[in-house]
């Protein structure tokens, strides 16, 4: 690229922001606080301001936002009868409701033993459900724990895949990643 090129494009980048500043203030552009006020435009006393639209378009029995109840929470999840019952109903979740399948995964945590082949799937499950509700840094924290508890896990490519936990080779024992 050329030098004049460059040049035109850096003072067409910095006219491009000064602009941005000077139209996006919340008092906007000093022409118009130039601008008079018409002579039949009423003035309105302290006393005579209008209500907010809000309250002119609000029917009295309508409750305001803040009142209204709050949703009901899901019910708690039941333990399943086997852990095999638990992971269909949690792969159910994960293809229909992600949020409720977190929630269901972690309840498996306190459920299930944190040993073996079932718990490994179970954390590289709530690994990527993290990864898919834009959970990252949680994630990434959970994969610098799975690899530390199952470094040999057949699911450590997928967690690293998915949250970018890639250690160095020949890292050493205890290293943070």
């Amino acid at each position: 690229m050329s030098r004049a090129r460059l040049t035109f494009l850096l003072i067409g980048a910095a006219l491009f922001v000064l602009a941005l500043i000077y139209f996006g203030r919340s008092d906007g552009p000093a022409i118009a606080k130039q601008v008079p006020k018409a002579a039949s435009e009423p003035r309105l006393s302290a006393r005579e301001k209008l209500p907010p639209i809000r309250s002119l378009t609000k029917s009295a029995d309508q409750p305001e936002p803040n009142d209204q109840p709050p949703l009901p929470q899901e019910p708690p999840f039941e333990q399943p009868a086997t852990e095999e019952d638990y992971w269909n109903e949690l792969e159910s979740l994960k293809k229909s409701d992600k949020k409720r399948a977190l929630a269901y995964a972690l309840q498996g945590e306190d459920w299930y033993s944190e040993q073996g082949k079932p718990a490994e799937a179970r954390r590289a499950m709530i690994v990527t459900l993290l990864v898919d509700l834009g959970r990252m840094e949680e994630a990434r924290d959970r994969t610098r724990s799975f690899i530390e508890l199952y470094p040999n896990s057949p699911y450590r490519r997928l967690v690293q895949g998915v949250t970018g936990i890639h250690p160095r080779p020949g890292a050493p024992p205890g290293h943070q990643y």
